[in-house]
C-alpha cells in the first residue's frame, strides 16, 4: 500500500474500532509491526466487509492469522544489573584495547508471577525512592515497565506477571530508566529455564440438530476442547457449550 492508502486504512479502523467489540489495532514495540487482533476468522471477514462498503478500502491484505501465545515466570526470581559508562578504545601498534567503563549505575528487581489476565505490574517502588528527585522515580518505574513491554521469556511476549523495584543507586532520570531496565531483562533471562506457556482459548456455541449431537461434541473434542455441557434450543435442536484452543478453530465453520 501506498503512504496515502496506508493512512486511509488507519483512518478508516480508527473509526471502526469506536463501536466494533472485540477489534483490537496495535503496534508491536518489539518489532513496530502494525497488528489487527480478531474474535476469530469470522469477524475479520465482516470488518473485511465494513471497510470495502463503508469506507471503500479495497485493498486490505492480510498476513496469514497468527495465534497470540504468552509466557509467564513459575517463579520468582531476584536479578541485579549494571549501567556501565563507555570506555574508551586505544590502537597501539596494530593492537586494539579496550578499556572498560565503570558503573555509573545498577538497579536490583524481583520478577514474580502474576493473577491471571493481570498482565504486567509494576509494584510501587516507593520505599525505594526515599530522598530520590520526581525524575529519577519516574525513570525507574519507565524503566521497569519498558523491561518487561519489550522483554520476552522463551521467545514469547510476556504477560501475568509483576516487577518490584528493591534496591538501585541512580544519578538522574536517565541512568534509572537504563538500569532498571537491564535489571528487569536480566530477571527474564534467568526466569527463562521455568515458565508457563500461556494459550488463547475460545468459548464455543454451536447450535446443531440433534441428529448431529455426537458427532459434533466429538468434532469438538477432536479439537481438544472441553464441553461444558448442552442446553435446549429451537425445536428440537441443541446448543452445544464448550471452551476450544484457538488453534484448533481455526476455519472451524469451513470444516
Amino acid at each position: 500500500l501506498s503512504a496515502k492508502e496506508q493512512e486511509k486504512l488507519v483512518s478508516a479502523i480508527k473509526v471502526i474500532l469506536r463501536d466494533e467489540d472485540g477489534l483490537c489495532f496495535e503496534e508491536d514495540k518489539r518489532t513496530g509491526e502494525k497488528r489487527l487482533r480478531f474474535m476469530g476468522p469470522l469477524h475479520m471477514e465482516l470488518v473485511q466487509e465494513r471497510l470495502a462498503e463503508e469506507f471503500h478500502v479495497l485493498q486490505f491484505s492480510l498476513g496469514p492469522p497468527r495465534i497470540g501465545y504468552f509466557a509467564t515466570p513459575r517463579a520468582s526470581t531476584t536479578a541485579r544489573a549494571e549501567h556501565k559508562s563507555g570506555g574508551k578504545t586505544n590502537i597501539r601498534k596494530g593492537i586494539v584495547h579496550e578499556k572498560i567503563g565503570h558503573t555509573d549505575a545498577w538497579a536490583k528487581v524481583e520478577l514474580a508471577p502474576g493473577e491471571r489476565n493481570s498482565g504486567i505490574t509494576v509494584l510501587d517502588p516507593a520505599p525505594c525512592l526515599v530522598g530520590r528527585s520526581a525524575g529519577v522515580a519516574r525513570g525507574l518505574a519507565n524503566g521497569l515497565r519498558a523491561g518487561l513491554e519489550m522483554g520476552t521469556l522463551g521467545g514469547l511476549p510476556v504477560t501475568d506477571v509483576t516487577v518490584r523495584l528493591k534496591e538501585a543507586e541512580v544519578e538522574n532520570e536517565e541512568l534509572a530508566f537504563l538500569a532498571a531496565e537491564a535489571a528487569v531483562a536480566r530477571a527474564l533471562q534467568l526466569a527463562a529455564t521455568d515458565v508457563s506457556v500461556l494459550e488463547p482459548y475460545v468459548q464455543v456455541q454451536v447450535d446443531v440438530p440433534s441428529a448431529y449431537l455426537d458427532a459434533i461434541v466429538k468434532d469438538l473434542e477432536n479439537r481438544h476442547g472441553e464441553i461444558w455441557g448442552t442446553q435446549p434450543s429451537e425445536g428440537d435442536a441443541k446448543l452445544v457449550l464448550a471452551e476450544v484452543p484457538l488453534k484448533d478453530m481455526q476455519n472451524y465453520a469451513g470444516d
